[in-house]
């Protein structure tokens, strides 16, 4: 089930990772077509954000000395969709991605510490008996990397769960 859910996160990042190296630009922001003026969406204060204009523009703004590259124009954009889109731009998307990514690097530090410390705890067992110091401090550094595995395994499933609509994802991964 573990080597499963693993490689099923492994494929949703490779494949959030595809789509947004795809965008032209990573980081993007809202500007009004009749000025190129920064539109910040409030959803609080506006319910559009081009209301009495001639609709927005969504740009990137990879480089500040040059001149925004537009991706795309819109009429009407409700202010809440217009701020969700910007939030979660490609930049934040590889972000998360890199965050995921390192978390599964360190499950998998986790498991070999595990293995390592289960091998350890089987010699001292077989060789001191498991009435002896050896074997207790073993149990513990067992335990212990035992307890770290399934911490890092729960936050996994928990990262997981965001693809639960996806048509390959187990219930039995379900936090």
């Amino acid at each position: 089930m573990t080597n499963d859910l693993i490689a099923f996160l492994g494929a949703r990042l490779d494949e959030d990772q595809a789509w947004a190296e795809a965008c032209q630009g990573h980081r993007w922001q809202w500007v009004r077509s009749e000025d190129d003026q920064v539109v910040t969406a409030n959803p609080a204060q506006e319910e559009c954000l081009d209301e009495d204009s001639y609709g927005i523009s969504l740009r990137s703004v990879e480089n500040p000395d040059q001149e925004p590259s537009p991706i795309g124009h819109a009429e009407g954009v409700e202010s809440s969709v217009a701020g969700h889109i910007v939030r979660h731009d490609p930049a934040r998307v590889l972000r998360d991605v890199s965050a995921d990514r390192k978390l599964l690097a360190r499950y998998a530090e986790a498991v070999k510490e595990q293995e390592e410390a289960l091998a350890a705890f089987r010699v001292a067992r077989d060789e001191w008996g498991s009435s002896s110091e050896e074997y207790a401090d073993a149990y513990k550094d067992w335990s212990d990397a035992l307890l770290r595995e399934g911490a890092f395994l729960t936050v996994i499933k928990d990262r997981v769960a965001r693809f639960s609509d996806h048509p390959g994802y187990l219930q039995e991964w379900a936090p």
